[in-house]
């Protein structure tokens, strides 16, 4: 009995066989797509504003004297001490700048001493400016007290007394202002620096 299942078995399976391959098959569709994950907004890290005309101390780099700078010429400052909001560091100290030089007028004769005018243009910030305004002046120390020495003298030298030049030494420590309203995407607190 167990063999005449076995053949009866066989013989449908054989006989489905054929006609199984033979069926037209559904079209193959595309996988679905799955739809977009939305990621949910998130509101930006709290910014921090450093207001217009916030003053700064910028150092300047190397030395800038009316002896060889004409104006238009560029110089390097740097950030002296860092912007401090509140008990945040939003702009550290050390940054990189550049400032202009507007005026220079080499020193003259009988004394006349040199003055060069100078203005911060901007920090250099990740990748951003900082605009910086201000104006630093610089006037030589005169000759006149040569001039008054040599006349004492009675000798023609005192003319040719020359003032000293108007500089800024490298190192030297100066005022500036920032020019417009800066966010500060992120800050340090204060004592971590």
């Amino acid at each position: 009995m167990n063999k005449f299942r076995l053949t009866m078995l066989c013989a449908v399976f054989s006989a489905a066989w054929p006609a199984a391959a033979n069926v037209p098959t559904a079209p193959e569709t595309a996988a679905p797509v799955a739809e977009p994950v939305i990621a949910p907004v998130m509101a930006p890290a709290a910014a921090t504003i450093v207001p217009k005309n916030t003053k700064i101390m910028l150092m300047v780099l190397n030395e800038v004297t009316t002896r060889t700078a004409k104006p238009g010429d560029t110089f390097v400052v740097l950030l002296d001490r860092p912007v401090v909001i509140g008990n945040e560091v939003v702009i550290p100290a050390g940054l990189r700048g550049i400032a202009e030089v507007t005026s220079a007028k080499s020193s003259g004769g009988l004394g006349k001493s040199g003055k060069l005018v100078t203005r911060p243009l901007y920090l250099e910030y990740r990748g951003t400016r900082i605009g910086l305004a201000g104006e630093i002046r610089n006037a030589g120390a005169g000759g006149t007290d040569q001039v008054v020495l040599a006349s004492l003298a009675l000798t023609p030298w005192g003319l040719f007394a020359r003032g000293n030049n108007g500089k800024l030494k490298a190192g030297e420590i100066v005022e500036a202002v920032i020019a417009e309203d800066y966010v500060a995407a992120s800050a340090v607190p204060a004592a971590a620096t």
